[in-house]
């Protein structure tokens, strides 16, 4: 059978679907970001995730401090947008936290910022971004073909070690970078001995 009796021509194109997330309860999102443009790009200069507690509010732990700079977090609350991050963590600067064995090991910081029950992390509005003092830059997610300097990943993270780079601690990131339909789970398998744990 050729089972070409019968061919029907679909014109027009393909659409990107109108969708917005909802933070759905207890699910967690971890933001990683990377303080220089020129970086070593361990993605763990500033760690912070975040988990709907109910409709209206959300939970942030800030987890990590892989940096020397001055840096403050933006977008989540006035206590820590006015307080430098090593200071949240009652440490002095160019202490690195959380990040490796050699590492300051600190207790995780927690807020609870009250949010609208349609919040999503996929409005740029609601997304934290890291601001850096010593260099008078702001340090966003990053947008499609730009250099990941910060990334929203929807699980709890693994986040790199210090100085061992995103795609060395876990293989196909790279490879989701020029195709992202075909590596969505990268973050799920991170080599063994190059991300953090506790």
């Amino acid at each position: 059978k050729d089972y070409n009796d019968l061919i029907i021509e679909i014109q027009g194109g393909v659409s990107e679907l109108n969708y917005t997330a909802k933070l759905s309860k207890g699910h967690v999102y971890t933001f990683c970001f990377e303080d220089r443009e020129l970086g070593d790009y361990d993605m763990n200069d500033v760690v912070i995730k975040a988990k709907r507690i109910n409709d209206t509010q959300v939970e942030y732990e800030l987890y990590a401090c892989g940096a020397n700079d001055e840096l403050y977090i933006k977008n989540v609350d006035p206590t820590w947008e006015n307080t430098e991050v090593h200071a949240l963590f009652g440490k002095e600067p160019n202490t690195y936290i959380n990040t490796d064995a050699g590492a300051d090991k600190v207790t995780t910081k927690k807020i609870q910022k009250t949010v609208s029950n349609t919040f999503t992390f996929l409005d740029k509005t609601c997304q934290p971004y890291i601001y850096d003092k010593t260099t008078g830059k702001n340090i966003r997610l990053s947008e499609k073909g730009q250099d990941p300097h910060g990334i929203m990943i929807p699980d709890n993270f693994k986040y790199p070690t210090e100085r061992v780079c995103v795609k060395d601690a876990y293989k196909e990131f790279n490879n989701w970078g020029q195709n992202s339909v075909s590596y969505t789970n990268w973050y799920t398998k991170p080599v063994d001995g190059k991300v953090y744990k506790k």
